[in-house]
């Protein structure tokens, strides 16, 4: 029973830190209204992405994600972001971290000590997944232009993760989800691009804060020109 009580304890932690309850922790200004952020607080609890496309584009994104928003609430961040604005044409966003973190079940059951999870885990990515192709379908059909779907790099040890996750004991699960994200978004009908951030962010552990999770500012930069890169190579709209 201690065990069940201070795992609850710890999982309020997490879901006040983290921001679950679809809390908007940054909501900045924008002055480009057909580019847009949906997604998780890999974007939103301190905007760095956000702030560093914006130094480098000159744009302000409009910027929807919310901290703890689970794939279903990422579906409703792009349908309020149609109802605002139906000529959306680029979509910058990420999708399914906290499906996992978030779930007192899987954020335990996809934990390994290897790189390999379990089949269970497997599955329930898949399934995760699923709902994401499902989501990249309804912007191809709308008529959104190009889609860019940032993945997740490898969490570090921090006071979150050791406390919640095993320290790194839920990489496994990341790295299966890039591999399977990059083979959907591979053959995807919508114009998708897939950035796997986890080589760019390998050894180097001041870009993520102290929590284990989020983006530091230089992690952001990092995250901004990936993103920013993709858009010069494709010719994707950035802003006029």
């Amino acid at each position: 029973m201690r065990r069940v009580l201070l795992f609850i304890a710890a999982a309020a932690l997490a879901f006040t830190a983290l921001g679950c309850g679809m809390a908007d922790m940054t909501n900045p200004a924008a002055n480009e209204l057909d580019v847009i952020i949906v997604g998780d607080s890999i974007y939103d609890l301190d905007g760095y992405i956000h702030d560093n496309l914006q130094a480098i584009t000159g744009y302000s994104y409009k910027d929807y994600s919310r901290s703890g928003d689970t794939i279903s609430y990422i579906n409703d961040q792009y349908q309020d972001a149609i109802d605002d604005n139906p000529n959306v044409r680029t979509i910058i966003m990420d999708a399914g971290g906290n499906d996992i973190l978030m779930d007192v079940y899987w954020s335990q059951a996809c934990q390994s000590s290897t790189m390999t999870v379990s089949s269970s885990c497997r599955s329930y990515i898949n399934g995760v997944l699923d709902d994401v192709e499902d989501l990249w379908d309804e912007m191809d059909a709308d008529g959104v232009e190009a889609i860019i779907h940032t993945g997740y790099y490898y969490l570090k040890r921090g006071y979150l993760t050791v406390l919640l996750y095993g320290g790194t004991r839920l990489n496994g699960a990341v790295k299966y989800a890039d591999e399977q994200f990059a083979i959907a978004a591979g053959i995807s009908p919508a114009n998708l691009f897939f950035i796997d951030p986890r080589s760019s962010f390998s050894g180097h552990s001041s870009y993520i804060i102290s929590d284990g999770i989020h983006p530091s500012n230089a992690g952001g930069s990092v995250m901004a020109n990936l993103i920013h890169d993709v858009m010069v190579a494709n010719g994707i709209f950035q802003g006029d």
